[in-house]
């Protein structure tokens, strides 16, 4: 690969390039298409290009004036574009909005909760708990650092399957006010956990949990100056000039954990930073 950037997991592999110019960006992708397709012809492999997709990512209005200007082709086969495409479990659509995984998500915990109301009856309600975090809570929670920074109406409408779900679960009145419930079940609000995920997250990865790639999106401001100031050790907050970005896992990850307190932050283990973490909240 010259040019582009390239994440592998298990037999599936993504390609990035990025450029304001597009018939770079055009060109280049093309070159390092080749260049995988050489590869594996002289492997005795080949490329399935109608399996293969391409996606341009872009702000909404940056999207619709260049709707029309790029496509890309490999040894003579054009490669079909995407507007959405389900990559690792998470539907990513061209403007990292997650509307269609939202809509994913909440048609799946809708039928889940739907299986729990129905068998509720003949269980305990901690056997129901056990099932509601095994078959939706996980729902919630994975790849949340990704997606979790959509719109305040998407998160809404999965904060209002959380709240059915307590009320399912403690056999409550559908219209009980749902903060009881909460409280009475040990739950934070999915906005709550959604920001304990996403710290969670960066302690793995300064901590050397995580993916070295992950660490690459974050450096104290120790590292970039030489000021004695209060924020040395903090991490760094890069400028920008995008909304997309500010919604970013590197951008609020970084904010959430600035706002940590030092005990927090200092942690000796993952299983140590939950607590503390929590407890912090709760003062």
């Amino acid at each position: 690969m010259k040019h582009c950037k390239v994440t592998l997991f298990a037999d599936d592999t993504a390609i990035f390039f990025s450029d304001k110019d597009l018939a770079t960006t055009q060109n280049r992708l093309e070159q390092d298409l080749d260049n995988i397709n050489g590869w594996l012809w002289e492997n005795k492999l080949t490329l399935n290009t109608k399996k293969t997709k391409w996606m341009l990512v872009g702000s909404r209005p940056r999207l619709a004036a260049n709707n029309d200007d790029i496509s890309l082709s490999v040894s003579g086969d054009i490669v079909e574009r995407v507007e959405v495409y389900k990559y690792l479990g998470v539907l990513m659509d061209q403007s990292l909005q997650w509307k269609q995984h939202i809509d994913m998500i909440c048609s799946k915990v809708s039928k889940r909760l739907g299986m729990l109301s129905r068998v509720r009856r003949y269980l305990s309600k901690e056997t129901t708990t056990l099932l509601y975090n095994a078959l939706v809570m996980s729902l919630f929670d994975y790849c949340s650092e990704v997606w979790s920074n959509c719109d305040g109406k998407s998160l809404n409408r999965l904060q209002k399957l959380q709240n059915r779900a307590a009320r399912i679960i403690l056999q409550a009145a559908p219209r009980s006010h749902v903060s009881d419930l909460m409280i009475s079940l040990g739950w934070r609000t999915l906005s709550d956990r959604f920001t304990f995920n996403k710290a969670k997250l960066v302690y793995r990865c300064l901590n050397g949990l995580a993916p070295a790639y992950l660490l690459q999106n974050f450096e104290y401001n120790k590292e970039i100056h030489d000021h004695n100031t209060r924020s040395r050790q903090n991490l760094h907050i890069k400028a920008h000039n995008t909304s997309a970005y500010a919604r970013s896992f590197a951008h609020s990850g970084a904010r959430i954990w600035n706002g940590l307190n030092t005990e927090v932050r200092h942690s000796d283990s993952l299983t140590i930073f939950k607590s503390r973490y929590w407890t912090a909240s709760s003062n």
